[in-house]
């Protein structure tokens, strides 16, 4: 899974069409299944909130929640308003070893 800020649609499915056509990453081909899937915003679309949204398992335990007197997106109750919180959540999720972080500034 690829969790991307301002990742473009056509630029994901560039990315994907990419990765499926080299031979650098054979054994991601052979283990992977890539699929490209459109999303909608919420409101209000500030990134902790919009990053929050398209993690997995939110379908039905998005929600927001008010905490130390401000507003903040929430996964089965758990704020994941931060990247370190979002991070922890999607280890929760589908375990550490399975994940890869990086960060451009």
């Amino acid at each position: 899974m690829i969790m991307a800020d301002a990742f473009r649609y056509e630029m994901a499915l560039d990315f994907a069409l990419r990765i499926t056509h080299s031979e650098t990453v054979e054994s991601l081909k052979e283990n992977s299944h890539i699929t490209c899937t459109p999303a909608i915003s919420v409101v209000p679309s500030v990134t902790r909130f919009g990053m929050a949204a398209l993690m997995p398992g939110t379908a039905n335990a998005y929600e927001m929640k008010t905490y130390a007197g401000k507003l903040e997106p929430a996964i089965n109750g758990n704020i994941c308003s931060t990247v370190d919180q979002r991070v922890t959540l999607i280890k929760n999720e589908i375990g550490g070893s399975a994940l890869y972080e990086t960060q451009i500034k």
